[in-house]
């Protein structure tokens, strides 16, 4: 079978675009025949298309692509074939749905991690000014570290896109930020070692 690759207008080929920008499924057993297609049959000849099944793939109810497959002499296309065909659209467009959704979440998840991270360091400021001279230095300093590991649990779930995250990157990026994260910082905490374990995004 000859491939039919290129750049085509369907006005060229019969009446065709209005039914597809409808999004219906176009079945053609023979383009010589159906009323469609048979004042441009020589058309589909030249490309040795004689039955053709075009299926649009739909986006926000709108047609933005099709699949097409044809043959080179009159076919009856079968449920079946129609319905294989009819699948891979559903695929796509359910594919195209999960990207715009993936591209959306990667949008707001910068977009909260902007404004934690400016929350926070309000938060550290406000404390910083309002407990000077009734807190100790190392109290306010151990309020920054766990401010500090807060954000950094914050980080590690958004670098997954809330999807998961292990358990292990959760408690490394807090005990960074509490200022464990190196061993010589303390005596007790050597390392972290466990199975790996991931927290689950739940709506």
């Amino acid at each position: 079978m000859p491939t039919i690759e290129g750049s085509y207008r369907f006005d060229d080929y019969g009446d065709l675009k209005d039914e597809l920008i409808a999004g219906h499924v176009i079945v053609v057993n023979d383009t010589a025949v159906d009323s469609r297609t048979a004042g441009k049959s020589e058309v589909w000849r030249v490309l040795k298309a004689h039955a053709v099944l075009i299926v649009p793939v739909r986006d926000r109810s709108r047609t933005t692509a099709i699949l097409l497959t044809h043959k080179d002499e009159p076919h009856d296309w079968s449920d079946d074939e129609v319905a294989f065909l009819r699948n891979a659209a559903d695929r796509l467009e359910t594919a195209y749905v999960r990207r715009r959704e993936e591209e959306q979440q990667l949008v707001v998840n910068g977009e909260i991690a902007h404004r934690l991270k400016n929350t926070l360091s309000m938060v550290q400021a406000v404390a910083t000014q309002t407990l000077r001279n009734d807190a100790s230095a190392v109290a306010l300093e151990a309020f920054t570290h766990r401010l500090q590991a807060l954000g950094r649990g914050h980080e590690a779930l958004t670098a997954g896109q809330w999807k998961a995250a292990t358990l292990g990157e959760l408690v490394s990026s807090v005990l960074e930020g509490l200022a464990f994260a190196n061993a010589a910082s303390s005596k007790d905490l050597r390392s972290i070692s466990a199975p790996v374990l991931r927290s689950r995004h739940r709506c």
